[in-house]
């Protein structure tokens, strides 16, 4: 047990003498978070984080989970309605048939557009 309260201590004080720009709580639930994630979104977050030379809080991880979780839901709706609600329009000049619909994600920003191209979905 005391090589055990030594451990933690030696670390609780390395911890303490780093200038962090955000409490401890919020490193140790970042860390435990972002070992849950899946892969791609782990890069994701690498990937934002890269330029950065701050610690992020906790609340901005979660805001960019949010924004994650928005954009897949988003996207399961569209395949959704686009698998069952729409039914294909045929071309007339290649006979090749086609749902009308386009649906793009771009950093987070997903839009939906029908074959005239007007805006469905922001």
């Amino acid at each position: 047990m005391r090589q055990l309260i030594n451990h933690v201590s030696t670390h609780m004080n390395a911890l303490q003498a780093l200038p962090l720009n955000v409490p401890i709580q919020d490193l140790m639930l970042n860390h435990l978070t972002l070992a849950t994630l899946n892969t791609e979104t782990q890069r994701e977050w690498d990937l934002i984080m890269a330029s950065r030379t701050d610690t992020p809080t906790t609340a901005e991880l979660v805001t960019f989970l949010e924004s994650s979780c928005r954009a897949l839901e988003l996207l399961q709706t569209i395949q959704s309605l686009k698998s069952s609600a729409f039914t294909p329009l045929s071309s007339q000049s290649t006979g090749v048939k086609h749902y009308g619909y386009h649906a793009t994600l771009q950093a987070r920003y997903i839009q939906l557009e029908d074959s005239k191209g007007h805006h469905v979905v922001r």
